[in-house]
């Protein structure tokens, strides 16, 4: 497992993602951090990983229940706030999040990270839709979402396929 790949994708393109957020505010910024809590999970597990023979399947469960738990508090945060104004923010994220879960999908985990980016597509559009007249950093956040989930896919294909 590459560690610096990891750590690239996460100075590049999530840290991007992370301050059109704090930029939009709100329910968005607060998500965001939800967010980078669970990419902060998986590259500890992936430290981990690197460090260690295959864990069984059992032992598996247990490395991945924080990163599992992170991708459930960003569902939930969704949830909990269907009245916000940045619903369909929420649900892009919270719709392609699994994503995250690339690592327990063999033997090819690729193509499972653009499923889900794809699965938050719908929503995305809905951003694009509402927002690209009024204003451009929602047009912004959301190609920046979109790119951390291809670079992601693009990392999880060059270092674990």
């Amino acid at each position: 497992m590459s560690i610096n790949g990891y750590q690239d994708l996460m100075q590049g393109p999530l840290q991007t993602y992370l301050q059109l957020s704090k930029q939009l505010g709100g329910d968005i910024a607060t998500h965001a951090n939800l967010v980078n809590d669970a990419f902060q999970e998986q590259l500890r597990y992936i430290q981990l990983a690197a460090s260690r023979s295959k864990p069984s399947d059992g032992e598996q469960v247990q490395l991945l229940k924080s990163t599992s738990d992170k991708i459930s508090a960003i569902q939930q945060y969704r949830e909990k706030n269907r009245a916000s104004n940045f619903f369909n923010h929420l649900s892009a994220i919270s719709e392609s999040v699994p994503a995250l879960g690339w690592v327990a999908v063999a033997p090819t985990p690729a193509p499972y990270v653009k499923e889900m980016n794809d699965a938050g597509q719908f929503y995305t559009n809905r951003v694009l839709k509402e927002w690209k007249e009024k204003d451009k950093t929602h047009v912004e956040w959301c190609r920046a979402w979109v790119q951390l989930l291809s670079e992601l896919q693009a990392y999880v294909k060059q270092y674990h396929t």
